[in-house]
């Protein structure tokens, strides 16, 4: 199955248009060897993960941690293994929403060409955006266990509304990532497969989900170094 069957999202500094080296590079790393465990200390959008698994399938690796900084990222991937239909639900609730603010004559303006008459016409959209993203950072701050499921499915709608799909925090660590001024439509039905699609993969392996910063994440994790494959993506 193709990488784009699972893709939810871009994110900056993604490895997939890599991918065909990377799995070349794996297999000549650890076939062979009596490697168990593949361990990402920086997976990020899961673009290098998600271009080699099959690699290390292929070879029996059956335990996988990842671990990132962004604690957004983390809760979102969790909530896609343990819960994904009712991650879709709430998203997909978000999203119908947002394409009801939506006029019918936004639909067929170019993003570029038509930007001025673009920016009257989604007027009630980007407003829309911003209170999400303004309650996203309010469930962020108060990082309440109860409220995961609705912080994770409205940073996904951010993620797919966000300005060229670049993530941005600001000082404080608030995300301030602009609204993409674009009357884009999401296929729901295209998009609850590729969750579904996910979350079947995470559950094919044994795998843990860390939010940690680098240096607890090597004092906390117990690793067998003998039997682990590392990939460090520092970019």
């Amino acid at each position: 199955m193709s990488i784009e069957n699972y893709k939810l999202f871009k994110w900056i500094g993604g490895k997939s248009w890599i991918s065909n080296k990377l799995n070349e590079k794996t297999n000549e790393i650890i076939k062979d060897k009596n490697i168990t465990t593949y361990i990402e200390p920086f997976c990020g959008g899961l673009g290098s993960f998600l271009s080699i698994f099959e690699t290390l399938k292929n070879n029996g690796i059956k335990e996988v941690i990842l671990n990132d900084l962004n604690s957004n990222l983390i809760f979102l991937y969790e909530q896609i293994k343990l819960n994904p239909n009712g991650l879709f639900e709430t998203y997909e609730k978000i999203e119908n929403e947002f394409k009801n603010l939506i006029p019918t004559e936004a639909k067929f303006l170019h993003k570029t060409k038509d930007k001025v008459e673009l920016k009257i016409l989604l007027k009630e959209a980007n407003n829309f955006y911003l209170e999400k993203r303004k309650i996203l950072n309010q469930l962020i701050s108060e990082n309440e266990s109860q409220s995961v499921l609705e912080r994770s499915a409205i940073f996904l709608f951010i993620l797919k509304h966000n300005f060229n799909g670049i993530y941005r925090e600001n000082s404080k660590g608030e995300i301030n990532s602009p609204f993409n001024w674009e009357a884009l439509n999401i296929n729901l039905i295209s998009f609850k497969k590729s969750i579904l699609n996910l979350s079947e993969l995470f559950n094919s392996f044994n795998i843990k989900f860390c939010n940690l910063d680098i240096d607890d994440f090597f004092n906390i994790v117990y690793i067998d170094h003998d039997k682990t494959f590392f990939f460090f993506d520092l970019l």
